[in-house]
């Protein structure tokens, strides 16, 4: 048998050059206990947190492989829930950094994330049109809402009611009752899509932007009776519309509000509505199309719109006391007695931003101050700050992060001789990196870049650009020496010759032309020292476009002195090769868009790469081996893993109902975690065999024999009861898991796990999680359990079992919070009397003060 050939493997490194991914918008958060100066964007298959005023990446949420799609923050600014590309949910805590949760629910992206008022819920939409509620606290799906036609946009709880707001693709709005798992209304007064939505005014007024430039403004009536905090909500004037079908409701009878369109605002975007934003004090609205204009509005308060009103009450009785006057009866009108929107909602200036707005979030100020954070286009962020109460001053823009990154995606790579330094250049800069920090060092402009390369001794670089020129750079200075019209068309390649003496250019003119470094004297350059240029020698005709020149070797990024070489491709992956037996080595994935530029270090132990997403990524070479076998079979568990888990949701016996169902999926981990119960079930039923048997010959020969030896499985666990091994494999599912995992199993091992639960209620142990698995089964397997006679005896003895130990829970629970409760009263009785204190001590002390300036005065008197 011939020996395989080797390979070292090439991991992952760092990701840099991206500010934020397009995919997901930006976010405020509370981060070291800072409001309003940290935001956090998405970053490819990362979330990066940025510190706005300096421009400085503070923290990186580091994910898998698929890339993020939507962001939400938690109200206490310390989590932020991560919804990525293949339907995943993270949850993240941003003191440490790390992944608190996973979920899994949706088959395709998550478009939407939403916390309820108190932070213990998270809700998720995604494009295949469902929405799934998630438990936070106990860390598992709660169920699935299905009833959209269409892409979900947004989800949002309502923050006094159990109710759920939901729009779509689809033209519709909904509302979902969650007590009851239904939607009860539905609001179909939109011509087309519902691109975002905002509740304001305590849920008494919902706002919406659809494909046109008008965000319609509704009004929420709600119904005595119902559950609900009273609001007082004047009665407003409602606007009048053209069309009547804007008024189409879906009017449940069991509907707790009734629903009217009271208007329209016209947008000065024309374009279609991305994003509705509304700060948490419900202060100020803000909205954004695809253009570079972000549109803020002032949500005035009671007092506010009364004043308003008054003011155009006095203007029309004075204009109609004019007309009145002077005989012109004819355009008399009422004066208005209600209150329209232009009284609710006032328009402030826009903001102007650099490009197109892709994501914005706003923050309001103790001293009414807005500040809105705005995702650009062009992979950046800025911000800006606007008074809410001068209408008439536009925003500023206080804060930017540019610098990380360039403004159009990166179209060549190069690395330094001595490894160090890395030069991307795009459309319209060149920068140097830092290799090992990732830190951008040096930033110059320059024309369309296509092609690069260093200077011998690194000092200079070479840039060819799409208008033909060879462009130097001096990299200390920061600045452009010279610009060489070189060719009358495209520079698609440069090389260096193999003495470094010159380099060789190919374009689109079809010359390859080759050139000499010369050093010459320039006094705009220095007094003293001379400066790079170089000088054209000779020019070599071709009969098509040169796309690619290099010296014994033409169109490859080899690894220097070997026979392996890497290609990058627009499927989003980089692959390595070998060219002796050419053979495919590894594949790289991790970019989310095509690979345009790759370039190799001369030392051969790093790989720079970039793509369409923005992002430069850094690929290290490892002592590791790498053998081929293995990856192929790798790559083939990949893809049945991914048909594995795109799979349909489960059939449960005895639902009907298609309007709800379960949260979770079944993955590849809840297949692996089956496995995992099944395998300790068997475990479990040979020990306790093994165990009958030993106390049996014990007693057969009446004395102690050698405990034997336990399970190999049983090892990791700690333990030799088997009953403790099979409480430890339950409790180490993921809770978010659960589900799905028991859904697997096949039913002469429910029948098997449902004794064990006996046992487990029996001793006490873990009753919330025992109860939980329980339950779940028994409504799954209903049918199959009660025809089985043999479980009946043990159904009846589990009905006693779950009344004693959930009543006894029930009983610690109540006890504990009535403790916790006495404990809090207690306290503020006591922060009460010390705070009364200290303020009649300052009461004495400041008469005591008076009394001796009085005494003072009356001295000098």
């Amino acid at each position: 048998m011939g020996l395989t050939r080797q390979y070292l493997r090439f991991v992952p490194g760092p990701v840099f050059g991206i500010v934020g991914s397009i995919s997901a918008k930006i976010i405020f958060v509370n981060y070291k206990g800072t409001k309003g100066r940290f935001a956090a964007t998405a970053s490819c298959e990362n979330v990066t947190i940025w510190d706005t005023k300096t421009g400085d990446k503070l923290l990186t949420l580091q994910g898998e492989k698929h890339e993020v799609t939507c962001l939400s923050r938690h109200h206490n600014g310390q989590q932020i829930a991560v919804g990525y590309a293949d339907g995943a949910i993270r949850l993240f805590d941003l003191s440490s950094g790390r992944c608190v949760v996973t979920f899994n629910g949706h088959k395709s992206a998550v478009t939407s994330l939403s916390f309820d008022s108190d932070g213990m819920r998270l809700v998720s939409g995604g494009k295949d049109t469902e929405i799934v509620l998630w438990d936070i606290i106990n860390e598992a799906g709660m169920f699935r809402l299905r009833g959209h036609k269409g892409i979900v946009t947004k989800c949002h709880f309502m923050k006094n009611r159990n109710i759920l707001v939901s729009s779509s693709k689809d033209t519709m709005v909904k509302f979902w009752n969650l007590d009851s798992q239904h939607c009860f209304k539905t609001l179909v007064g939109h011509r087309s899509e519902v691109w975002d939505f905002a509740l304001i005014r305590e849920d008494t007024q919902m706002i919406t932007g659809s494909s046109d430039s008008e965000l319609r403004v509704w009004n929420i009536n709600w119904l005595s009776g119902s559950e609900i905090n009273d609001q007082s909500v004047p009665v407003m004037k409602k606007s009048k519309t053209g069309n009547d079908d804007d008024e189409e409701l879906n009017n449940n009878e069991d509907s707790p509000f009734t629903c009217e369109k009271l208007g329209t605002i016209i947008r000065k975007g024309k374009s279609r509505v991305i994003s509705l934003q509304v700060d948490e004090k419900e202060a100020v609205l803000a909205c954004h199309g695809t253009d570079n204009i972000i549109e803020i509005f002032k949500l005035c308060s009671e007092e506010e719109a009364k004043k308003r009103l008054m003011k155009r009450q006095r203007k029309e009785r004075k204009k109609l006391q004019k007309l009145q006057e002077t005989g012109n009866e004819a355009h008399l009108e009422e004066v208005t007695s209600s209150r329209s929107l232009t009284d609710e909602i006032q328009r402030l200036p826009v903001l102007k931003v650099g490009s197109k707005a892709r994501g914005i979030d706003i923050y309001m100020t103790k001293v009414n101050i807005s500040k809105v954070a705005v995702l650009l286009n062009n992979n950046s962020i800025e911000v800006y700050t606007s008074d809410i109460t001068n209408k008439g001053v536009s925003g500023l823009c206080v804060g930017a992060v540019k610098l990380p990154g360039h403004r159009t995606d990166a179209r060549t790579l190069t690395f330094s001789s001595d490894n160090t330094s890395i030069l991307s250049a795009s459309g319209e800069t060149v920068k140097i990196w830092n290799r090992s920090s990732q830190q951008c060092i040096r930033t110059m402009d320059c024309d369309y870049a296509l092609c690069s390369i260093f200077a011998p001794g690194d000092r200079h670089c070479i840039v060819g650009t799409k208008t033909g020129k060879l462009q130097i750079f001096d990299i200390g200075a920061g600045k452009l020496l010279e610009s060489v019209d070189a060719h009358s068309g495209a520079v698609w390649s440069i090389s260096m010759s193999p003495d470094q003496h010159g380099v060789v250019s190919g374009s689109e003119d079809k010359d390859v032309k080759f050139w000499d470094f010369e050093l010459i004297k320039d006094e705009k350059y220095s007094q003293t020292s001379k400066r790079l240029t170089l000088v054209h020698t000779r020019t070599l005709k071709m009969s098509e476009d040169v796309l690619c020149v290099c010296y014994s070797i033409m169109c490859l990024q080899f690894i220097p002195k070997t026979h392996m070489f890497f290609t990058g491709s627009k499927d989003k992956t980089v692959k390595q090769w070998d060219a002796d037996n050419f053979q495919k080595i590894v594949t790289l994935q991790g970019h989310q868009a095509e690979v345009w530029a790759l370039a190799i270090s001369p030392n051969g132990q790093h790989v720079i790469t970039a793509a369409h997403d923005r992002s430069l990524r850094l690929w290290e070479k490892t002592q590791e081996p790498l053998i081929l076998e293995e990856e192929e079979e790798m790559e083939r568990e990949a893809e049945f893993e991914k048909g594995l888990a795109s799979g349909e949701q489960p059939i449960i016996p005895g639902e009907v109902n298609q309007e709800t169902g379960l949260a979770g999926k079944k993955t590849v981990e809840t297949v692996k975690a089956a496995e995992t119960l099944m395998e300790a079930l068997d475990v479990y039923k040979e020990e306790v065999t093994k165990q009958d048997e030993y106390q049996r010959e014990c007693l057969v020969t009446g004395k102690e024999l050698p405990f034997p030896p336990p399970h190999p499985l049983m090892t990791p666990y700690s333990t030799r009861c088997p009953k403790r091994y099979m409480l430890e494999v339950i409790r180490r599912i993921k809770s978010s898991e659960l589900e799905e995992t028991l859904l697997v199993l096949p039913f002469h091992y429910v029948s098997a796990l449902v004794k064990v639960l006996k046992i487990f209620l029996d001793l006490g142990w873990d009753v919330e999680l025992s109860c939980r698995v329980l339950f779940f089964l028994l409504r799954i397997h209903c049918s199959q359990i009660t025809a089985n006679h043999s479980l009946l005896p043990v159904i009846d003895q589990l009905r006693r079992l779950t009344l004693e130990r959930v009543n006894k829970e029930r009983d610690t629970v109540g006890f504990n919070l009535a403790g916790l409760q006495f404990l809090h009263r207690e306290f503020n009785s006591r922060e009460e009397v010390t705070l009364f204190a200290d303020a009649t001590q300052r009461l004495r002390e400041r008469k005591k003060r008076l009394k001796k300036k009085e005494r003072a005065l009356l001295v000098v008197n």
